[in-house]
């Protein structure tokens, strides 16, 4: 069972995961069970959210503030889970703090290539119904009618300016050939789907990104996976947060918006598929682009189905949580992913090693643990009050 004070002379390493508010507790819910043997201090900079209606470089010198208190604190990696901190100021963390820094936009978008990539070599290398060859997915109509840098090393996060646990695949090894960029969005070759010479490529894949309206409007989500040759169709969602911090995570009201916003960005997927080859299915992944919306994944998978969309739901904070335990695996020496006895000494038995976290606030500590809890699906019996100034 996960204990929730500092351990004492402990041997695993110390992880500081910063929000500017609950959301990122979610990635700290994932992190626990995936990385045991490791102590956790959260950050959440409750007095200065939201972060969204913040110029950069107030976002910027926000976040390098709460880094930088955190790797003094003895930090040997840092999680940036949130998305407007990572879309805006990655860069800014990074160089200006001495430990790696991982990021919740990069891992999410490598989980999406995985799914699709996974989902598109085993679908072709299947045999299909004439009915499913010569079927489309339902119409714009349909859907009015009403009826989901990982190792920042192997994949670059977005440049600046811009609960269901659903684990990704392997890699299926399909492969993406970039082609010179047109219009802002790369043209892709997907092996697999016709040769090389083909003179009509097939498009890239569909991502739908759910998010808010800062990190949408900062098309980090869309940079990283145009880098990946992924095309992003990103949806703001501007009603869901107050939603889940209300606690309706399973309410008819957050059915109902959400059954608005998913029409919405289906037919506008529909739409731009209409413009190209189609595939069989678009958007073939949603990701979940807020750290607050895996407490409503179930929701939002059965609103995907009602609406005739089969597209597979990707968990950012559980993706990040992976990306985390990749990236301790390399700073262990193994090459593999992590393995609790890469930080546990010979003398300390390894099933007896839990995680352990502390959480810290700027602002209304007691707030925090009632409604932090919610977000971290266990009780947080003491939050520290934490002032970093303006």
């Amino acid at each position: 069972m996960t204990t929730h004070h500092a351990p004492q002379n402990n041997s695993g390493p110390t992880i500081g995961v910063f929000d500017s508010g609950f959301g990122g507790l979610t990635v700290l819910r994932a992190l626990l069970p995936m990385v045991p043997a490791a102590h956790y201090i959260y950050l959440g900079d409750t007095a200065r959210l939201p972060y969204g209606s913040k110029s950069r470089e107030t976002i910027a010198r926000y976040a390098v503030s709460s880094a930088r208190y955190l790797e003094d604190q003895g930090a040997d990696l840092l999680v940036i889970a949130c998305n407007t901190a990572t879309a805006l100021a990655l860069d800014d963390i990074r160089n200006a703090c001495r430990v790696p820094a991982i990021g919740v936009i990069a891992p999410g978008v490598q989980s999406a290539r995985d799914a699709i990539s996974n989902s598109t070599s085993t679908s072709s290398s299947r045999p299909k119904p004439l009915a499913s060859i010569s079927s489309s997915r339902p119409k714009a109509a349909h859907f009015a009618a009403g009826v989901e840098r990982s190792q920042h090393s192997q994949i670059p996060e977005p440049p600046q300016g811009g609960v269901p646990h659903v684990p990704a695949p392997p890699q299926s090894g399909l492969s993406y050939v970039p082609e010179p960029p047109q219009s802002g969005v790369p043209h892709v070759r997907i092996f697999g789907h016709g040769s090389a010479q083909d003179t009509n490529p097939s498009p890239p894949p569909e991502v739908l990104v759910l998010a808010t309206a800062a990190t949408v409007q900062s098309h980090a989500y869309r940079e990283a996976c145009a880098a990946l040759g992924l095309r992003a169709t990103e949806k703001a969602c501007p009603l869901l947060v107050p939603l889940v911090e209300e606690g309706w995570t399973d309410h008819h009201v957050t059915r109902e918006v959400l059954r608005i916003y998913l029409r919405e960005a289906l037919q506008e997927c529909e739409a731009l598929q209409e413009c190209q080859t189609p595939f069989e299915d678009s958007p073939q992944a949603i990701l979940l682009g807020c750290t607050h919306y895996p407490l409503i994944a179930a929701a939002i998978g059965s609103t995907l189905r009602e609406l005739g969309s089969s597209a597979r739901i990707i968990d950012s904070a559980a993706a990040t949580a992976q990306a985390v335990a990749r990236q301790l695996g390399v700073l262990g020496g193994l090459g593999v992913p992590f393995a609790p006895s890469a930080f546990v000494s010979p003398q300390q038995p390894q099933t007896n090693l839990p995680a352990t976290f502390q959480c810290l606030a700027t602002d209304s500590v007691e707030k925090f643990a009632l409604l932090g809890s919610h977000f971290l699906g266990q009780s947080i019996p003491h939050v520290e009050l934490l002032d970093l100034g303006g």
